[in-house]
């Protein structure tokens, strides 16, 4: 199936198809965003909460300093986890509040190209349809005027042979001729 040929009459089923297939899939992204907003967030939750159950206990007598390096480098992990945890909540924010505006923006915008391609094509389909008629009457106008001239042409040259008409019929006959003749070209 070739592009040109099978699909030229069929503008409004294309369209219908493919403006279905794009809402669909923004409807699908919407969706998806969403999910991965709410997934990002609770993952933070989580984060936080693990972060909250290991963090170590602080004992008031005893220095920062006499920290054992053990205890210090699972302190740095738990802060480097927290900041992991900062990075989702942020992600689940920015997908949740900024893509899915711009996934619904893009879908009115599509929308609205698709409303006025459609307008356009119904207004290049009347303009076809005009010039159809008009080809058509200027048509059966030039067939007319061929046929009358073609009927003159006739009559003049039987009269012309016909010995019983006057000349002066004749001639007008002629000119009658090169008239509907004019009139056909």
């Amino acid at each position: 199936m070739s592009w040109g040929p099978d699909l030229w009459d069929s503008y409004h089923s294309v369209v219908g198809h493919v403006a279905k297939g794009t809402t669909d899939l923004v409807d699908m992204y919407g969706k998806f965003v969403k999910e991965k907003a709410e997934l990002e967030k609770e993952y933070a939750k989580c984060l936080r909460k693990l972060i909250a159950k290991y963090e170590p206990k602080k004992i008031k007598n005893k220095k920062e300093n006499e920290e054992s390096s053990e205890s210090s480098c699972f302190r740095i992990f738990l802060v480097e986890t927290g900041y992991q945890a900062g990075q989702h909540e942020l992600l689940a924010e920015h997908l949740s509040k900024v893509l899915v505006k711009e996934i619904q923006n893009k879908s009115v915008e599509f929308h609205k190209t698709v409303k006025d391609n459609s307008k356009h094509a119904q207004l290049e389909k009347e303009r076809l349809d005009t010039s159809y008629f008009s080809l058509e009457k200027i048509k059966l106008k030039y067939q007319k005027t061929f046929h009358d001239w073609k009927d003159s042409e006739r009559n003049y040259e039987i009269a012309d042979q016909d010995g019983t008409i006057s000349r002066n019929e004749i001639m007008k006959m002629k000119i009658h001729t090169k008239a509907k003749l004019k009139l056909f070209e």
